[in-house]
């Protein structure tokens, strides 16, 4: 959004996608048809892929690379799809490298603890990259520190270089020293975390220019300011401007599909892609304060999701829960949700199908 409203092509790579594979692949906002996902992944194939022992994630992603280098975009953006270190993703030569939140997820593929976790999502960090980061655990910071000096490469840390600052106005970037964020302390010995940026002559406007928040959920806020210091420094690093206008623009109008994405107006329908119980509640919470009543929650989730503790997140900020299933194979029973909410003294029911639970929570 930011590099849209700065006038520039922008390439997107992300996943996963919500209600068709042409999400992951956007050009210019623009999800990709099936005809182009299709074009691209024959053209994978015929470069050689087809004998190759390659997942369809590493058959996609190599399509959507191929695509991205045929538009050439003056800007690509590119989310790894699980951890990082070995992700498909992670063949690209990151110049920056973006690291939004630090918590206990995927705990079967990338780790049991934040410091294994931190680990994986450091492995896209490459020699001499620049590293923008909204982490906060130390357990998270320690690993990052590690990895950057590594690398050669430069930190640019929320707590020791920028905070986030929020008012009734809306938010802004400030110095960690002049906002209510606060200094974070920092585990290593020196209290740096790699070798510190320059300082890009100072916030890019006015203290007092505020910015809009962002409607897309509890963590909209705090992922936002790790996206617009990374674009500063993208810009700092490629000689272009930053303006105020085009900023408060993107933000203003900004949607993101899954992300406490309303749907439907009467009665009012949001959906959420939340998998951690940290984003679970929260959500949940953000819900109750945006509507004034506790939400009617219609819930699948995968089995490998902590889903008996993101149950344990909803109780008491939620009213009545209907579990259903979700398509992939991964999630846990229907009736098995049910009886857990129950448990936990959430009214809660089943039903086999998301249509048919939806329909049964607009009448709740």
């Amino acid at each position: 959004a930011l590099g849209r409203e700065h006038g520039l092509s922008v390439g997107v790579y992300a996943s996963p996608h919500v209600d068709h594979w042409g999400e992951r692949l956007r050009r210019d906002g623009r999800p990709a048809t099936a005809i182009e996902l299709g074009e691209a992944l024959a053209e994978v194939l015929e470069r050689g892929a087809e004998g190759a022992a390659s997942s369809f994630f590493e058959l996609l992603t190599a399509g959507a690379f191929l695509a991205l280098e045929a538009h050439a975009p003056d800007l690509v953006v590119v989310e790894t799809g699980i951890g990082g270190r070995l992700d498909a993703t992670n063949v690209l030569p990151r110049s920056l490298a973006v690291l939004t939140a630090l918590e206990l997820e995927h705990q079967a593929i990338l780790g049991s603890t934040l410091s294994e976790i931190a680990r994986e999502k450091c492995g896209i960090i490459k020699p001499g990259a620049t590293v923008v980061s909204g982490w906060r655990p130390v357990e998270g910071l320690r690993v990052l520190s590690e990895r950057l000096r590594e690398q050669g490469a430069h930190g640019l840390q929320r707590g020791r270089d920028w905070e986030l600052e929020i008012g009734l106005e809306g938010w802004r970037l400030a110095p960690p020293d002049q906002s209510l964020g606060g200094l974070l302390e920092y585990p290593e010995d020196d209290g740096e975390i790699g070798p510190e940026l320059p300082e890009a002559d100072g916030l890019p406007w006015p203290p007092d220019a505020w910015l809009p928040v962002p409607q897309i959920g509890p963590f909209g806020v705090d992922n936002t300011a790790v996206a617009l210091c990374a674009y500063r420094e993208w810009c700092r690093e490629t000689g272009r401007e930053l303006e105020l206008a085009a900023v408060q623009r993107a933000f203003a109008e900004l949607q993101v599909t899954g992300r406490c994405e309303t749907v439907a107006r009467d009665p009012v329908v949001v959906r959420v892609g939340a998998h951690t119980p940290a984003g679970v509640g929260a959500a949940a919470r953000w819900l109750g304060d945006s509507t004034g009543a506790p939400p009617v929650v219609v819930l699948g989730i995968a089995e490998d999701n902590r889903w008996e503790e993101c149950l344990a997140a909803l109780r008491g900020r939620i009213g009545p829960l209907v579990a259903t299933d979700v398509p992939g194979g991964r999630a846990v029973d229907p009736q098995v949700l049910a009886h857990r909410a129950r448990a936990l003294g959430i009214d809660a029911e089943a039903r086999a199908t998301p249509r048919e639970a939806l329909r049964r929570a607009r009448d709740r």
